[in-house]
């Protein structure tokens, strides 16, 4: 009788570590496609919601003839006012919000209880990952990833203190706060109608990117003390105040690039331990109305524009356009 031959095919240990190792190839070399793909699909959503938002303040401005104000003041110093971000709400259709800011007769972002407690999708760029765990410094509530721009007005002009003449407020004589830019599409207490803007709408930034020191949506900005001394008064001040912290609209400023290594350029000034990013004892130089504009995109971060239009500026942009970008009158002339 013969043997039946039972011999079976079979992978050996070696051939298997083999196709093991290169398995474990393949995934390294996808992985960072997929995760690219991923950051693209962020990314696009982010300038999505900013195409969204500088549509809704263009809707303001059919409505209102004028562009949303950064902020207005309210009429008890250090009392936060309400920002552009709640004056364009009815034209994001956030009937809710809205309904509570004209029942309360707002003029103060500490009034809106409701608002307060809100964490809107539109106003959060997908990209930051940790943004669920960032509140507002006020309430501890929802954030916002994106600011309105001032302008760069201290910047190129190179002065310490703004004057009479010039198109800022404050300075360096109030180190915390710093300058308020008035040539920006924004404004602090007033408005800008879109024909001041005299470099074009296309060449002007009007919202962009943010992440470091996020404070409550809501808020537009407020002011130490009154320039006209009238404590008691009832009624708010006009204009920009010497000593205003703006939450809801940053300056662009030579001093703090966009998304500044801020171990290089320094910190804000009232940087908290627990604040990101984590604080290894640099200097805290930067001024609140500073603070940069950056994202976590890889290389740049996205701006809304005048025109509607939404960009993504690279880090390594000029210093000089970078300036240009948030001047609506500084008679620059940008390229692509």
């Amino acid at each position: 009788m013969t043997a039946l031959n039972h011999d079976r095919r079979a992978f050996t240990l070696v051939e298997l570590l083999v196709v093991i190792a290169i398995i474990g190839v393949l995934v390294a070399l996808l992985l960072p496609a997929v995760q690219a793909a991923r950051e693209a699909a962020r990314n696009s959503e982010c300038k999505n919601q900013l195409r969204n938002i500088v549509l809704a303040c263009l809707n303001y401005e059919s409505a209102r003839r004028t562009l949303p104000p950064a902020s207005t003041n309210a009429s008890m110093e250090l009392d936060n006012s309400i920002g552009w971000q709640v004056r364009i709400l009815p034209y994001l259709e956030e009937n809710a919000i809205t309904a509570e800011v004209q029942a309360n007769e707002a003029e103060a972002a500490e009034n809106l209880d409701f608002a307060n407690t809100v964490q809107l999708p539109t106003y959060r760029c997908p990209s930051d990952p940790e943004i669920e765990a960032v509140r507002g410094r006020k309430y501890n509530v929802g954030v916002m990833s994106y600011a309105g721009v001032l302008g760069s007005y201290h910047s190129r002009a190179g002065v310490a203190d703004c004057g009479p003449e010039d198109e800022c407020v404050g300075g360096e004589s109030v180190a915390i706060f710093g300058p308020v830019n008035l040539d920006g599409l924004m404004g602090v207490d007033f408005a800008v109608p879109t024909r001041r803007a005299s470099d074009g709408l296309s060449n002007t930034a009007m919202i962009g990117e943010r992440w470091y020191q996020l404070r409550t949506w809501t808020f537009g900005s407020y002011y130490q003390s009154r320039d006209d001394g009238q404590t008691a008064s009832p009624t708010p001040p006009r204009g920009p105040q010497m000593a205003t912290a703006v939450s809801s609209a940053k300056n662009i400023s030579t001093a703090v690039p966009l998304n500044a290594n801020l171990r290089s350029v320094g910190f804000y000034e009232l940087h908290r331990d627990e604040d990101r990013p984590a604080y290894a004892g640099e200097p805290k130089t930067i001024a609140y109305n500073d603070l940069p504009f950056g994202s976590f995109h890889p290389g740049g971060a996205n701006f809304a524009f005048g025109d509607g239009s939404v960009r993504f500026l690279n880090d390594d942009i000029a210093e000089t356009a970078y300036l240009a970008i948030a001047s609506r009158n500084g008679e620059e002339v940008v390229t692509e």
